[in-house]
């Protein structure tokens, strides 16, 4: 029974090195994509605003 713990260890290491690798990519892969989304609603609201200052005079 302890033989057998011990030979799942380090697949369960490997593991753990891989999640915590992974999780602050996918936090920063988040966050850059939520300032782009600002960054186009800023845009678009711009062009809406052009738009609509051309279509008034």
């Amino acid at each position: 029974m302890m033989d057998e713990t011990l030979e799942e260890d380090p697949q369960r290491e490997a593991l753990e090195q891989v999640i915590s690798l992974l999780t602050p990519l996918r936090q920063h892969r988040q966050a850059s994509a939520e300032r782009a989304h600002r960054q186009a609603q800023v845009e678009l609201k711009s062009m809406l605003d052009h738009l609509s200052e051309t279509r008034a005079s």
